[in-house]
């Protein structure tokens, strides 16, 4: 029998990869080579009783560093998930599938009506707040592509580049 990769698990022991297979719990060795994931991010919530003041500011510094990093990369998926919603409907939609429209600035891309319903209820937000997210990011990608590369670059905070869009 062939194991498929969405059957197998990493566990990490002393800083070494077992690959076991999730179905059976059996452990699959060196008979599987896994590409294993590179963590990016790991966030530590750390007391800082007793620490001193410098070394609070750095963490209040690398903390909001992290934020605008993880703000750009939810941004990215946005977008990403935005533009390719649905992107095969057919000039005349079956009902309850949605239609193009336009919700950006005029000239945008035009996007399924249902989009914004479906990032509200993940991300556990209004439909209003997210239709505005998107729209923001739309513009920046379509109408202001040098202040959104600054913004992907970290030079430029997403807050800002959305006042300005």
């Amino acid at each position: 029998m062939r194991t498929r990769k969405t059957d197998l698990i990493g566990v990490i022991h002393n800083n070494s990869v077992e690959v076991v297979q999730f179905s059976t719990g059996k452990n699959l060795g060196d008979a599987v080579s896994v590409a294993v994931p590179r963590i990016e991010h790991v966030i530590e919530v750390r007391d800082l009783r007793g620490v001193p003041l410098a070394e609070a500011i750095e963490v209040v510094v690398d903390a909001r560093a992290t934020r605008q990093q993880a703000e750009v990369q939810e941004a990215v998926a946005i977008l990403h998930i935005v533009q390719n919603y649905h992107r095969d409907l057919p000039g005349n939609p079956m009902p309850g599938r949605g239609r193009l429209v336009e919700l950006a600035a005029e000239g945008g891309p035009l996007l399924n009506e249902f989009v914004p319903l479906e990032l509200a209820a993940a991300l556990g937000v209004s439909q209003q707040s997210i239709t505005l997210l998107i729209c923001d990011l739309l513009d920046l990608e379509c109408r202001h592509p040098v202040l959104w590369r600054q913004v992907r670059e970290g030079a430029t905070p997403l807050w800002q580049a959305r006042k300005i869009a």
